[in-house]
């Protein structure tokens, strides 16, 4: 160290300018003529100027702190990237559940209607199979448990029960419009028929004061329901035919009370002409019939010489008494 400084005069009290002002001490070491070394000697104390040694640190006391930083970051990662696979399959599991629940309801909607009009005709009679199938696969969904499933099973089990439940409304509602269909149709052919025989009464009907108003009233609703199809709906078009029926019904009551009128009527014409005849008759002169002789005194008719006129006599002959021989005497006059 004493080799260091040998050379360079460390700073003293600042010399007096010849113009009597004290010099600020300089912050740098003067410099001597002693050669190339003092001048690197010089720049070393410049850069130490205290002039202690630089000690160097171990290597390991310097890297540790650096582990730990890693180890603590590499935990941190760890424990968020599981936090979002709980997280992932916490809500895959939510997904499924509510994909479970839709299809249970639209499973339900299914079945009230299955077991409601299963009995009807639809106009597409090959929908009860394909909902019936529906249902039967439906169950198979419903029966698993998603409380149980991984991420990845809990998600593709959601996207069936979603298909499922599109698959079931749709052809629960196709089921429903088919049926609709049918009974507007069956609707629409009882309203054709009904009309049809009103028509036919209508026809073989004569008007007169007993069936006039109900021909009126008939013919009216007829031309009403002309205008009616299928596309009415049924409860409009059954109720149509209702209409149809009581107006053919009273028309019908109109012509039994006529064909009774008219029954009595002949019948009084027939006892009319009866009486008449009975009054002609009994008013015609009645001639006697006539007498061919007297009758006998028995009354048993004219006796064997009653009924003669004697010749040569203006009388009738009288019988002889009876002699008791219980044979009449002879007539003398004989």
């Amino acid at each position: 160290m004493a080799g260091l400084l040998d050379g360079v005069r460390p700073p003293g009290p600042a010399a007096k300018p010849a113009s009597g002002r004290p010099q600020e001490a300089s912050a740098f070491p003067e410099l001597s003529d002693a050669g190339p070394d003092a001048v690197e000697d010089a720049l070393a104390l410049v850069a130490d100027p205290i002039g202690r040694d630089v000690v160097q640190e171990p290597s390991g006391r310097r890297t540790w702190p650096w582990i730990v930083s890693a180890a603590v970051v590499i935990a941190a990662v760890a424990c968020i990237i599981l936090a979002l696979a709980g997280a992932g399959v916490s809500q895959a599991r939510t997904d499924a559940a509510s994909a479970a629940d839709g299809l249970g309801k639209a499973d339900h909607q299914a079945s009230v209607f299955l077991d409601a009009h299963s009995a009807s005709e639809l106009h597409e009679p090959g929908l009860w199979h394909d909902l019936s199938s529906r249902r039967k696969a439906n169950q198979s969904l419903l029966g698993q448990d998603v409380s149980s499933m991984d991420a990845d099973t809990a998600r593709g089990f959601a996207s069936r029960a979603g298909e499922a439940e599109a698959a079931t409304t749709r052809l629960t509602v196709r089921a429903r419009k088919s049926l609709t269909e049918k009974r507007d149709a069956d609707a629409a052919d009882a309203l054709a028929d009904a009309v049809t025989s009103a028509r036919g009464l209508l026809g073989s009907t004569v008007e007169d004061d007993d069936t006039r108003s109900s021909i009126t009233a008939l013919r009216a609703i007829v031309d009403e329901a002309g205008h009616l199809d299928a596309s009415s709906g049924a409860e409009r078009l059954d109720a149509m035919r209702s209409r149809v029926d009581k107006a053919r019904d009273a028309l019908s009551d109109a012509v039994s009370v006529q064909s009774r009128r008219a029954q009595e009527k002949a019948q009084q014409e027939k006892a009319q002409q009866e009486q008449a005849q009975t009054q002609e008759q009994e008013q015609q002169p009645v001639q006697p019939a006539p007498q061919s002789g007297s009758t006998g005194s028995n009354g048993s008719g004219p006796s064997a010489g009653s009924g003669q006129q004697q010749s040569g006599s203006s009388g009738w002959s009288v019988p002889a008494p009876d002699d008791g021989s219980g044979f009449p005497g002879s007539d003398p006059t004989l």
